[in-house]
């Protein structure tokens, strides 16, 4: 809350007594604090914002992942990855520079990880290979949820590593881009990301007996069948 310094005069009784109180932490709220009577208090569009992201954000750190990537995919959940945008926000780039180096679009974190072009086409043929097709999510839980929903067999856990893994790669590939001007074939980068995948997921699932170019040739297998 916010007050007018005379209404802050107003509400203090007594001034000149305020050097001999103790200070003392209080809650406002009589019950004592708790998560609830905070969450009462946030404005309205916090709790909003808060609500779009909330899955992310809440429960990627009880996924099994390699730790840098759990912890970009947090802050690219609570959008504070180094995009061009976040970064004009910071005040760190000017508002000429908030173009992405391939489109010109705004280079914001959903913009670098699905709906740049280089992102799109890294995406999209993915799933061609698995004979699929589908419509860019407005968001990052959405596009969570959309990719985890294609595949439901006994491969499901390394179908959603694919996408952890996918999101990591793309965002090192932005970042070899604007640091060092060299642009990554996007099949290049789709095998590498899914090179990495398996191993990560056949050091937790010993009786796995696939490659990475396995997965890579028959990514329809993995994704469709049970």
């Amino acid at each position: 809350m916010t007050f007018k310094s005379h209404q802050l005069q107003n509400l203090l009784s007594n001034p000149a007594d305020l050097g001999k109180a103790k200070d003392e932490f209080f809650w406002q709220k009589t019950d004592g604090f708790t998560v609830a009577s905070l969450s009462e208090m946030l404005p309205i569009s916090s709790v909003n914002i808060q609500g779009r992201l909330s899955f992310l954000t809440q429960h990627i750190w009880k996924e099994i992942l390699p730790p840098r990537i759990q912890f970009f995919i947090w802050l690219l959940a609570r959008d504070r990855i180094s995009s061009n945008v976040t970064l004009i926000s910071r005040g760190i780039l000017t508002s000429e520079n908030s173009k992405c180096d391939l489109c010109e679009d705004d280079e914001s974190s959903m913009h670098i990880v699905l709906h740049c072009k280089y992102a799109w086409f890294f995406w999209s043929s993915l799933l061609q290979k698995s004979n699929l097709s589908w419509v860019s999510p407005s968001s990052l839980d959405q596009f969570f949820w959309n990719w985890n929903s294609l595949s439901s067999g006994r491969h499901k856990k390394l179908w959603k590593l694919i996408w952890f893994f996918g999101i990591w790669h793309l965002w090192k590939a932005r970042n070899n881009r604007v640091f060092n001007d060299s642009i990554d074939d996007i099949h290049s980068l789709q095998f590498q990301s899914i090179g990495r995948t398996v191993e990560f997921y056949r050091a937790r699932n010993h009786s796995f007996e696939y490659s990475g170019a396995d997965v890579f040739r028959s990514l329809d297998y993995f994704c469709n069948y049970v």
